[in-house]
């Protein structure tokens, strides 16, 4: 029993593995549209489509006469179209790429009618072009066995549409190409003109966008045939990535590092490499390198190191070896210590003030001794002995001692007489 339980989760495991690949696989995509020769009546028309992929089927649509029909499916009740699609009809597969559509005896009545096909491999499907059913002339068309689906090409580059073809009765075959920007014929316009021989055209990739373009092939007996479509998509030129930044900024040992390195291709992703012929020392450095070119982080150690720098861009990749230079980190200093030197008031002189009006109305002041800023009180005259007399103190004194001497004059004059 535990063998089986063992074996069912195996089972189990394998196809969880599995099915995401299946999942993942790629949806199929049409490489040959059908294409519209312009068949006689009663005769054999076949539409061919070929498609990439694995396991696929195919499954056939015809619009008539303002109805959409499954034509793969003939069964049960005759459809209205089947009356007029000859002897036998159906689909058939090449091979497990090709497939096609055969009407053995095609009428006139499905002239106008389009056909188109389902391409499914069990998880994906990939539509083709609509090709019309053309039938009424009398000549034996061309066939047309290869042209491809779409071409994308960048603005300014060359690209080539050809049409290989083949003639049934031997007879010489011409070109010409039309140009369209609805995809419809009804909008067709010739592109090359008096170059009918050529099995090839070089589309205009001047402008930037799309536009499509399908080629008639005519017999010199008279037959015709139209090719399906081909989607030419143009696309803007992508910038060539190349590396702008010359050098690097230095950096200092164990301070923050900060530097861009640029790109011409905006969309580039950076990452270092392996620098062929010299050495590699960015894990030294201590920085890192962002996917879009920027070095940060604090250097260890000083020193100078090489090391070589990828830009991956859209259409192509670039290189450039730096060598960044790290200067030591600068030796910190500590200050000295001063004890402030002993000062007398000897050693410091008075600043030296503009005298003020204040100074000019008091001559009788008296200088202060050296080294000492006397402070001049309000109303008050200092003396030298350090006693502050009031200024009406003096002018009493004055009063007083005018006094005394007039009268000592006077009893002088009354003793002589």
């Amino acid at each position: 029993m535990r063998k089986i339980c063992s074996l069912l989760l195996v089972l189990a495991l394998s196809c969880l593995l599995i099915l995401p690949a299946v999942a993942a696989s790629d949806p199929p995509e049409i490489t040959l549209q059908p294409q519209s020769p312009n068949y006689p009546e009663y005769s054999v028309a076949i539409y061919t489509v070929k498609a990439t992929g694995s396991n696929l089927r195919a499954f056939w649509y015809m619009e008539w006469l303002g109805k959409t029909y499954c034509i793969s499916d003939i069964g049960g009740a005759m459809q209205p179209w089947e009356a007029f699609a000859g002897e036998a009809y159906g689909a058939k597969q090449l091979d497990s790429n090709t497939f096609a559509f055969i009407f053995e005896g095609l009428e006139y009545d499905l002239d106008g009618a389009y056909i188109w096909c389902v391409i499914e491999d069990g998880h994906y499907d990939a539509v083709s072009q609509k090709a019309r059913i053309s039938v009424g002339n009398p000549n034996t068309p061309p066939e047309i066995i290869d042209i491809p689906s779409k071409v994308t090409v960048q603005q300014g580059q060359q690209a080539e549409i050809r049409c290989v073809a083949r003639s049934n009765d031997g007879s010489q075959l011409s070109y010409l190409w039309y140009e369209t920007a609805t995809g419809k014929m009804e909008d067709m316009i010739a592109v090359n003109r008096g170059e009918e021989t050529g099995d090839y055209m070089f589309p205009d990739t001047s402008w930037v966008g799309t536009r499509y373009y399908f080629c008639k092939v005519d017999t010199s007996n008279g037959g015709m045939a139209y090719s399906s479509m081909v989607e030419v998509k143009v696309e803007e030129k992508a910038v060539e990535a190349q590396i702008t930044t010359d050098s690097l900024p230095r950096a200092v040992a164990g301070s923050p590092y900060s530097a861009q390195i640029s790109c011409t291709d905006p969309s580039a992703e950076f990452s270092i490499a392996y620098n062929a012929g010299g050495g590699n020392d960015f894990s030294a450095t201590g920085l890192s390198l962002s996917r879009d070119g920027k070095l940060t982080g604090t250097p260890t150690k000083a020193g100078s190191y090489t090391f070589c720098v990828c830009a991956l861009g859209s259409t192509n990749e670039d290189y450039r070896v730096y060598t960044l230079q790290v200067d030591p980190a600068p030796v910190a200093t500590t200050p000295a210590v001063t004890t402030p030197a002993a000062t007398t008031p000897e050693a410091t002189a008075p600043e030296a003030t503009t005298p003020g009006p204040a100074a000019q109305t008091m001559p009788n002041l008296i200088a202060p001794a050296p080294g000492t800023t006397p402070e001049a009180a309000p109303g008050k005259t200092p003396t030298d002995n350090g006693i502050s007399v009031p200024w009406w103190g003096l002018a009493l004194v004055g009063v007083l001692a005018g006094g005394l001497g007039a009268g000592i004059v006077v009893l002088a004059t009354r003793r002589k007489k």
